[in-house]
C-alpha cells in the first residue's frame, strides 16, 4: 500500500490502490457515463505497468497533502525510430479534481519532460497544452483521416428523417451495387493463399511484424505479447485473421463491430501485410466486407495510416477519406535521434490499434458495444 506524504506536493507513478479515489475524480469531472467508459477499459490499460523499470513510462498521479487530486494517464510502449528501439509512452486523458487547479499543468509538464517519446491523441485542448509546455508551435506528428466504405445507407438515411419507404429501396440497390464490386476483387484468390481466424496471436507472426517495421522510421514494435495485450485482453471483442501463403503469415487484420454516431459500424483497426502487399491486403478486405454484410452493418471505418499500399488499396475497394482530420500529437525529448524530423510525417506508422486512437476518434466505450460477429 502507497504511504502518502503529507505537507507538500508529489508527483508519482499510479499503483492500483488509487484507482477508488481516481474513478471519484472522474466522475466529479465528467459524470457517471465517463466514469463507466474509463472503468471498463481501465485494468486493461494498465496491464502493461509491471512490464517497465522506469516509473516515468507508466500513469502519474499528484498528491496534495496526501490526498490524490489528479491523474495523468500513460500506456508504456517500445518505438521503432529508424535503427533504434526505445521506451516511448501513449499520453491518455489528464485530469484534476475540480477544487485543485493547477495540478494538471504540473502533471503534463512533468510527462512531457521525463518521458523520452510521448504521444497521443491532440483535441484543441491537448494540443494548446503540449504546445505550451514544450514550447513548440507545432505538436502534430501526423493529421489522419478517417476511410469508410458505405455498406447500406439505409439506417444512416433514416437517421437523417428521411421516410423509410424512401430509404429502404435506396439501400437495396446500393447493396447489390456494392455486391458486384466484391465479385470483381473476389478474383485476387490463389490457391497458396488461406485465410484463418484465430483466438489469439503465435509467436509465429513476429516474422511478418519486424518485415512490415523494416518499412517505417517511426512505428510502435509490436509482437505476438502485444497484440494478444491489445485485441484478446482488451474488454472489446475484436476478430482476429491471419492470411497465410502456404505455412507463412503474410497479413492479419483486426476489426470489430460497433456503434459510432447511432449507427452500427465496422471498425477496422489495424490490417498488415508484407510481400505482394496490394494483393493480400485485397484478398482480406474481400473477407472483411463478407463479415460486414452478414452483420448488417451500415459501413467500415478505419484511418490512413501511413502505408502508402493499404492506402491505394483502400481506395480501389471504394473507401473514401473524410475531411475531418484526427490529428496526432507527439515529441521527440532529449535530442534522442538528431536527424530524425519527428514532424515531417516521414515514414511515420500509426493505425487506429495504437495509443487510445480506436476509442477516442471513434468514440468507443462501454455503451458502443453490440452483439459480436460470430
Amino acid at each position: 500500500m502507497t504511504v502518502e506524504p503529507t505537507n507538500r506536493i508529489v508527483v508519482r507513478g499510479y499503483a492500483p490502490e488509487d484507482e477508488p479515489r481516481v474513478m471519484e475524480i472522474i466522475e466529479r469531472v465528467w459524470g457517471t457515463d465517463t466514469r463507466n467508459d474509463h472503468a471498463f477499459l481501465w485494468k486493461w490499460k494498465h496491464e502493461l505497468d509491471a512490464d517497465r523499470q522506469m516509473e516515468n513510462n507508466i500513469a502519474q498521479v499528484i498528491v496534495i497533502d496526501g490526498k490524490i487530486e489528479g491523474y495523468s494517464g500513460a500506456i508504456p510502449v517500445k518505438i521503432k525510430i529508424k535503427d533504434q528501439i526505445v521506451e516511448g509512452v501513449v499520453i491518455l486523458d489528464t485530469f484534476t479534481d475540480p477544487d485543485s487547479r493547477g495540478s494538471g499543468v504540473r502533471l503534463m509538464k512533468q510527462q512531457l519532460k521525463n518521458v523520452l517519446i510521448p504521444f497521443g491523441a491532440g483535441n484543441p485542448r491537448a494540443k494548446e497544452l503540449w504546445s505550451r509546455l514544450a514550447k513548440k508551435d507545432n505538436v502534430i506528428i501526423r493529421n489522419a483521416h478517417k476511410m469508410v466504405r458505405l455498406l447500406d445507407p439505409t439506417e444512416s438515411l433514416i437517421n437523417k428523417k428521411i421516410p423509410a419507404l424512401f430509404a429502404k429501396p435506396v439501400g437495396y440497390v446500393w447493396r447489390f451495387v456494392d455486391g458486384l464490386r466484391n465479385i470483381k476483387f473476389s478474383k485476387v484468390y490463389k490457391e497458396s493463399l488461406r485465410l484463418e481466424r484465430v483466438e489469439e496471436f503465435s509467436q509465429a507472426i513476429d516474422e511478418l511484424l519486424n518485415e512490415f517495421s523494416r518499412d517505417f522510421k517511426f512505428i510502435v514494435i509490436r509482437n505476438h505479447d502485444y497484440l494478444n495485450w491489445r485485441y484478446v485482453s482488451c474488454p472489446f471483442q475484436y476478430e482476429k485473421w491471419i492470411l497465410r501463403n502456404g505455412a507463412k503469415p503474410v497479413g492479419y487484420m483486426v476489426f470489430r463491430a460497433g456503434v459510432l454516431n447511432n449507427r452500427k459500424t465496422m471498425i477496422l483497426s489495424e490490417m498488415m501485410a508484407i510481400g505482394q502487399k496490394e494483393q493480400y491486403y485485397n484478398v482480406m478486405l474481400l473477407k472483411l466486407h463478407e463479415v460486414a454484410s452478414e452483420c448488417g452493418v451500415s459501413d467500415i471505418q478505419t484511418i490512413n495510416t501511413g502505408c502508402n499500399v493499404f492506402e491505394r488499396v483502400l481506395k480501389k475497394n471504394g473507401y473514401y477519406f473524410k475531411k475531418e482530420p484526427l490529428p496526432m500529437i507527439g515529441q521527440l525529448n532529449h535530442n534522442l535521434i538528431s536527424d530524425y524530423d519527428l514532424y515531417s510525417g516521414e515514414d511515420l506508422y500509426l493505425s487506429i490499434g495504437d495509443a487510445d486512437y480506436e476509442f477516442i476518434f471513434f468514440k468507443q466505450g462501454v455503451n458502443s458495444i453490440i452483439r459480436s460477429t460470430n
